[in-house]
Parts: structure tokens; C-alpha cells; sequence
């Protein structure tokens, strides 16, 4: 699904429309839809954020959590907003810059069909979750490249789940391990097997 913001979905340019409690409501609408009464969790980078936002709100909508590059501690995300500030163009450049040898036109061709002003109404640093933590007790995957910037908190959060696995990519910052489905998908694999 296309998170709010993101896609097909509303692009809101309120920061209030971004709260985590509907970005959550935003995830069991669509289980709703679908008449799916529990699922596994697949969320990355943004997507592992809200992961986390589903096991403080909806934590019994879901069988498994499998969040990378994400944690649930603070984190100011003004590299992100100073990505949009200049305009289209600007973040045509930025986002070429970010996702290096992974952009290709039609990545590029996404990327510029993106709403600006709801981008920066979604980037408002993110807020502590951290006291979800100990509440997780369904089975959680979580993994991050060894390169990125948030591979210290993530492994952090091992201290305080009861029930995670977590793998990480070497050689890989937050794009790489996004990309590298080769590396990634086989742990995932193996990890949703004891759910079938």
C-alpha cells in the first residue's frame, strides 16, 4: 500500500493528517477492506517507522513484524525537509544524489510525481516510541545495513524486544539494503516459513 503522502494515496498538506495513530488507522483500513483479521507486518525505512506504530496501536492485528532500516527512538529528520526546500527540480537532484547507482528513469519518473508540500507536511521529526518495546511480544525481523546512520538504535531495540531475530547487511547504508532484495529476501523467507 501507499502510505499517506506516498502514490495513489491522499497527499494531505497538514502535518496534523501525518500522526502515527493514522497512519496506523491508514494500515487496518486496508486489512479491513480486505477482511483480514491479522497479517504479517513487511515495512522499510518510513514504513518500518510505522511498524513500529502498529504495535503500539494495533499490535493484535498482527502476527509478525518484519521492520528494517527503522527504529522507535526520536530522530530529527531535517536532511529530509532541506531535500524538498528548493523545489522540484532541487529534489530531482537531492533524491538523485541519495539513491545513487539505484536511479534509474523510472524510479526518477516516481519520484518527481511526488507532492512536495505533502512531503514536508509528512517530514516532521519523528517522536519517541521506545515504550513500545517491551510490549512486542510477536515474532519481530528486523535488519539494517551495517553503512546506515540508524544501525546503532536499531540494534538497540534487540535489548528490549522478547521475541526478535535480526540480521544485518554487510557493506550496505539504507539505500543498498533497500535495494538488495538478493540479500534481504531470503532472511524474510526463512523468517515467515514458521507462519504458514
Amino acid at each position: 500500500m501507499d502510505a499517506r503522502g506516498h502514490g495513489s494515496s491522499d497527499k494531505p498538506h497538514d502535518p496534523a493528517a501525518y500522526d502515527m495513530a493514522l497512519r496506523v488507522a491508514d494500515v487496518t483500513a486496508v486489512l479491513d477492506d480486505l477482511q483480514i483479521r491479522q497479517a504479517n507486518f513487511f515495512g522499510y525505512s518510513m514504513g518500518g517507522w510505522i511498524g513500529f506504530g502498529l504495535a503500539k496501536y494495533a499490535p493484535e492485528r498482527f502476527q509478525s513484524l518484519i521492520l528494517g532500516g527503522a527504529h522507535p527512538y526520536a530522530e530529527a529528520i531535517q536532511g529530509f525537509r532541506d531535500g524538498l526546500s528548493n523545489g522540484l527540480e532541487a529534489f530531482g537532484r537531492w533524491t538523485g544524489q541519495v539513491f545513487g547507482r539505484y536511479m534509474d528513469p523510472a524510479l526518477y519518473t516516481r519520484l518527481q510525481s511526488n507532492d512536495l508540500e505533502a512531503l514536508l507536511a509528512l517530514s516532521q521529526d519523528r517522536a519517541d516510541f521506545a515504550s513500545v518495546l517491551p510490549t512486542m511480544i510477536m515474532p519481530c525481523l528486523l535488519f539494517v545495513g551495517e553503512t546506515d546512520p540508524r544501525f546503532a538504535q536499531m540494534h538497540e531495540c534487540l535489548n528490549h524486544l522478547v521475541n526478535a531475530t535480526f540480521f544485518s547487511l554487510p557493506g550496505c547504508g539504507h539505500i543498498d539494503a533497500f535495494a538488495r532484495s538478493d540479500l534481504v529476501l531470503p532472511n524474510v523467507v526463512t523468517f515467515l516459513a514458521k507462519f504458514r
